[in-house]
């Protein structure tokens, strides 16, 4: 056999040995999943919320947990923003509370480290603002030690540029339910685990502790930016406001922002926009009706954000991006000219996606968006239930999956 030939015998062969892993990789259901993880504060943040609730992982998870958190511990003791950040104080700090949380002792080697990295850089005081508002939830840090997220800004006139909604959509969802907690003033009840939390991470009594001084405060670690001189007066005229603000106004404020929180919800099944405010929108509902339909329909969907991966169960920046990589992989596959060699495994994403809403058939959203796209948006605004051929969503089936390299 020539050498041109045999090199297409081995490109012949090593798309077939692809597609095969490919075909190896597909969901039960058909699609592929994928890790769309990397933010280290979200586990800690998830973690809040179920104790906001009341509620202890079980052993599946609880396992899961520690072992994403102690894998991504660095070498220093802190964990990093991401998987690959140098520490942070703020999510070592967030992270240390996580393993609390989940039930490991304070005189574990790995708290004793992390409270070594963390402590000599101010701890809490220092830590970024979302660090700081998530301790002041469980009752690990106070709200007069931070910045004012007053809920009378979504009173203004929305045409004003510093109108909450003119946030870029991520932070907006975020703010919107902090500023609820914050105006409420939201805090989870005391218990033996956090009096001794408080006590692990300040090395002066609780209760000696200036918080005002504590509002500026960021470790070097942290720090992205300079706080201008301008970012101070805002906030000035700000902590004015709170010290002094109306109580009518105020529950008018928490009100809309209620408002604002249901539309999303409901708009989206509960699943939300994010992480972070799917996990706070729980939250709020939790404090505003404790019990209530709005906190079982956000329990049922917390675990979709959930993934176990190789280094232990995460939380995902999405809720998924199955659609994604299920396009891409098909897209892939058909490209190759050999698809028919994974035949059964293409017919069974075929069905996958026709019980995926129809595409339009006229309009300028049949020309800029494709079907994908319109399957996309069922699978973020509440569809992956609706696509599973057993009518389970993934958590009752199985943790969404990422299988081991070369499996």
């Amino acid at each position: 056999m020539s050498e041109p030939a045999l090199q297409r015998a081995s490109r012949a062969d090593a798309i077939l040995r692809g597609l095969e892993v490919l075909a190896e990789d597909q969901s039960p259901e058909g699609s592929w999943k994928g890790d769309y993880g990397g933010p280290l504060f979200l586990v800690p943040v998830y973690l809040t919320a179920l104790h906001a609730l009341g509620e202890v992982p079980d052993a599946k998870i609880r396992e899961g947990f520690l072992r994403y958190i102690l894998n991504h511990q660095n070498s220093d003791g802190g964990w990093g923003l991401d998987l690959e950040s140098h520490s942070y104080v703020f999510t070592s700090v967030l992270n240390y509370v996580g393993l609390r949380l989940l039930g490991v002792p304070p005189d574990d080697p790995v708290l004793v480290r992390a409270r070594a990295w963390f402590l000599p850089r101010g701890g809490p005081l220092s830590s970024g603002s979302w660090g700081k508002f998530v301790l002041a939830l469980l009752g690990l840090y106070e709200y007069e030690g931070l910045q004012p997220i007053l809920p009378e800004l979504w009173l203004l006139p929305s045409a004003l540029p510093i109108h909450p909604s003119r946030l870029w959509c991520h932070c907006r969802m975020v703010y919107l339910p902090m500023s609820f907690l914050y105006g409420r003033r939201a805090r989870v009840p005391d218990s033996p685990l956090l009096k001794s939390l408080r006590a692990e991470l300040y090395p002066e009594p609780y209760a000696h502790i200036d918080w005002h001084s504590a509002r500026d405060r960021v470790s070097t670690t942290d720090a992205y930016t300079p706080r201008t001189r301008l970012l101070g007066y805002v906030h000035g005229a700000l902590r004015c406001y709170e010290r002094f603000h109306s109580r009518w106004l105020r529950k008018k404020a928490l009100q809309r922002l209620l408002e604002h929180i249901q539309a999303e919800d409901e708009a989206t099944h509960y699943i939300c926009i994010g992480p972070i405010n799917k996990v706070l929108n729980t939250v709020v509902w939790h404090f505003e009706r404790p019990g209530g339909v709005e906190v079982a329909a956000h329990r049922e969907r917390l675990p979709d954000y959930l993934h176990l991966a190789d280094d232990g169960l995460k939380m995902n920046g999405y809720n998924s991006s199955e659609l994604w990589n299920t396009a891409f992989t098909v897209q892939a596959a058909v490209s190759t000219g050999q698809s028919d060699a994974i035949r059964q495994t293409m017919v069974g994403e075929y069905r996958r996606f026709q019980q995926l809403p129809p595409a339009p058939q006229q309009g300028w959203l049949a020309v800029f968006y494709p079907r994908t796209w319109l399957a996309d948006q069922r699978l973020h605004c509440g569809g992956t239930q609706g696509l599973a051929p057993s009518g389970k969503n993934w958590f009752e089936s199985g943790f969404s999956r990422t299988p081991h390299p070369g499996s």
